[in-house]
């Protein structure tokens, strides 16, 4: 613990012989006590006139904290001395307050300004009334501003690691809050009393966007997320991805540079973002499984979404498509590749061609023989279709001729 007794107030400062020569000094810290609580009215009463966010706090919010700086203030005064350790830990505890009472940190270091510089000027009032010796004074004010100094140091560092662990409790309330809402475990109409809390109208549709994390910070996900909705989002890390809720309007553009995969679900009132959630996580696991990155949604990924959802459809038709390719070896491959850029192609066989580095003549002999081994028609919309379906779900399986490399797996949605 702190010693309680004179201390040095500057290295090297010549000082007043004993404690004789403080005297004068310890009867103007007696005044000062007994006008504390006059002090401690005006103190407030400024705060609040010239600090706006003192002055939306209430007098018995106030109060109590100002008077103990006062108080403290004066004892240490009197006994000639800085501030205690056990001083400073109730001072700290009056920081926390301020921070829990939603009062910035520089309003808390300006109000021991003002409240410091108000006190010494009633105590410099009351020493030179009492005609105390001018070395006498300097030193009462340097030790005066020290102290202030000395609180202050400790206050604001309390403060600002009490705002960091109320902003963590808020996160974390929001995501809780978020996650509940977008997996429908949350009331529909307790939905609705929280969601004006934070930023959300209750009233408004919504849609639901999921990204891709372990690309990009998520926190630059969630800020590009921001600019994108031009307002209020309610977001959170689910599931290690970037899950939000924002309202209609989101420009993608803001975005698709961002070098990571979002899905975004339909715009919904607000008791159906569940569905939006699923939706946007679908497309997202879709999306990712394709190696796509971007802003993607139900249209603009269009069957590929069935396509990663029918699993045993899709293993199906490999089989009856792309598995008598399998018997060929050595033909196999190319007489897949050239299906696959024919469809790519648009079913032109001179643009596959130049695609494949062959002469079209090429090209439309292993399509023939595509369908001499497997019986398909490349003129019969069914087999097409049933083509295109096993060769996307190849690739989102086991990987393919061209398949980008692909972001990284979000799983599924949350349980």
């Amino acid at each position: 613990m702190r010693a309680t007794g004179p201390q040095p107030v500057a290295a090297g400062r010549p000082r007043q012989p004993g404690r004789w020569a403080w005297l004068p000094m310890e009867a103007v810290a007696d005044r000062l006590e007994a006008e504390i609580d006059h002090l401690t009215t005006a103190i407030t009463a400024l705060l609040r006139q010239q600090l706006g966010p003192y002055g939306e706090l209430r007098l018995r919010q106030i109060v109590p904290g100002v008077a103990t700086s006062v108080r403290f203030g004066i004892v240490a005064l009197r006994q000639r001395r800085l501030a205690t350790d056990e001083e400073t830990e109730q001072l700290a505890t009056v920081a926390e307050t301020r921070a829990e009472q939603g009062l910035p940190v520089e309003a808390l270091l300006q109000a021991y300004r003002l409240g410091t510089h108000l006190v010494w000027e009633r105590g410099r009032q009351l020493a030179e009334a009492d005609a105390v010796d001018p070395s006498v004074l300097l030193e009462a004010a340097e030790l005066v501003w020290q102290w202030s100094e000395q609180v202050t140091a400790r206050a604001a560092a309390t403060h600002r690691r009490a705002e960091l662990a109320l902003a963590r409790h808020d996160q974390q309330y929001r995501t809780e809050l978020l996650r509940a809402a977008v997996l429908g475990t949350l009331p529909v109409p307790t939905l609705r009393q929280q969601a004006p809390i934070h930023g959300l109208d209750p009233d408004r549709p919504y849609q639901a966007v999921r990204a891709a994390g372990g690309v990009v910070p998520l926190h630059a996900v969630e800020r590009a997320l921001v600019d994108a909705a031009g307002g209020e989002v309610l977001a959170g890390v689910i599931e290690s991805d970037l899950v939000g809720l924002v309202p209609a309007g989101l420009e993608q553009r803001h975005l698709a540079g961002l070098g990571t995969t979002v899905g975004v679900g339909p715009l919904v009132p607000l008791a159906s973002v569940p569905h939006s959630f699923a939706v946007a996580s679908q497309v997202l696991r879709t999306a990712v499984g394709f190696g796509r990155r971007g802003v993607f949604d139900l249209g603009s990924l269009g069957p590929l979404v069935a396509v990663a959802s029918q699993a045993e459809l899709g293993e199906e038709l490999a089989r009856r498509y792309l598995g008598p390719l399998a018997a060929g070896r050595n033909e196999g491959r190319p007489l897949r590749q050239s299906v696959e850029q024919y469809l790519a192609a648009g079913l032109h066989v001179e643009e596959s061609a130049r695609a494949l580095f062959v002469h079209p003549n090429t090209v439309r002999y292993r399509l023939r023989r595509f369908e001499a081994v497997t019986g398909a028609r490349l003129d019969r919309v069914e087999d097409l279709v049933g083509i295109w379906w096993a060769l996307a779900w190849q690739q989102l399986r086991h990987g393919g001729p061209g398949t980008p490399e692909p972001a990284p797996d979000p799983g599924p949605p949350p349980p």
